[in-house]
């Protein structure tokens, strides 16, 4: 006996087939598409209809993953993207781009993209952060009762540098010295070099004392603030400066000086 010819797929199947492609979500990449796509072709020429039957059930389980997959990426990229409304600028821009590409990619690098999205967020928050840091530096210099260079928050925007002093300092003050790159202040103690020898001690004492109640200042105005490096007391330096480059009126020393004089012309 002979035996019986296997039978090809039915128009049924060829129909379940076109079906289960249907299904296939516009958020499944065109490339896995594709191959879903020749699967079908396959089943179509498959030699049985057992056969067939075989992989368009693999076919359907497959479809119903990678619209699964597709969601959650597509919703993970959303999220990504949501991350970043209301900001604006190069930077958000590039990002956006990235996420819109990686929707037709089949295994975006989504961890990548989420250090792509903070950086970009930073990036745009920076010169904003850095304003509002400056200004809430003056504004706790000044609660603390020290007298800052006048336009404090441009002078350190342009220049990188401004000044500061406290009650009585006769030419001395503190420069103050900022460094976007990593967001810290330096402070150090400055002099006019035609200036009569300073106080330093006397000063240096003060400053400390001010910078005890700095810190709790800027703290209540949301300023986070790491000492990394705090010379002795004691142990001051004073770098002298061009007498030009000095921010600060220096008639009460010269007026005291002609007190003094005064004071010791013979009656």
């Amino acid at each position: 006996p002979q035996r019986a010819p296997a039978s090809a797929p039915t128009v049924q199947v060829a129909e379940a087939l076109e079906r289960v492609l249907a299904r296939v979500g516009s958020g499944v990449p065109p490339n896995v598409t594709g191959m879903l796509e020749r699967r079908a072709a396959d089943a179509l020429r498959a030699q049985s209809e057992a056969t067939a039957l075989r992989l368009l059930n693999d076919l359907r389980y497959t479809v119903d993953q990678e619209n699964e997959r597709a969601r959650r990426r597509h919703a993970a990229l959303r999220e990504l993207a949501g991350r970043m409304n209301g900001y604006s600028g190069a930077a958000i821009d590039d990002a956006l781009l990235l996420i819109a590409a990686a929707h037709d990619d089949p295994e975006p690098d989504l961890p990548g993209l989420s250090r792509t999205v903070d950086d970009a967020v930073a990036a745009t928050l920076a010169p904003l952060v850095r304003d509002y840091t400056r200004r809430a530096l003056r504004e706790s210099l000044e609660e603390i009762g020290c007298t800052v260079e006048e336009e404090f928050e441009v002078a350190l925007g342009r220049n990188g540098m401004a000044h500061v002093r406290g009650p009585g300092w006769d030419d001395l003050a503190v420069r103050v010295r900022t460094r976007d790159e990593d967001g810290s202040y330096h402070f150090n103690l400055v002099a006019p070099a035609d200036g009569a020898e300073p106080d330093v001690n006397a000063v240096e004492h003060q400053w400390c004392s001010a910078v005890d109640r700095l810190m709790p200042a800027l703290h209540e105005r949301g300023i986070e603030v790491e000492t990394t490096h705090r010379s002795e007391e004691g142990d001051a330096e004073v770098q002298y400066i061009d007498p030009a480059r000095f921010p600060f009126e220096r008639r009460r020393r010269d007026q005291r000086r002609g007190e003094q004089r005064r004071r010791e012309l013979p009656r």
